[in-house]
């Protein structure tokens, strides 16, 4: 396991019990994706899922 990997295991760990139930992520405000970023990612995985199809 590389450096990388053991920091972003203890961050995975710090923020699991911080996970709300509902479902949405536990990072900060200022990482959060808006509506309209998530839209445009869906929008660009599902022509992507087209194209291999």
């Amino acid at each position: 396991m590389t450096s990388s990997d053991a920091q972003l295991l203890a961050r995975r760990r710090f923020l699991a019990p911080k996970q709300p139930t509902t479902g949405r992520s536990a990072l900060p405000d200022r990482q959060r994706i808006t509506t309209k970023s998530h839209e445009t990612v869906v929008r660009a995985l599902r022509d992507a899922n087209r194209k291999l199809q």
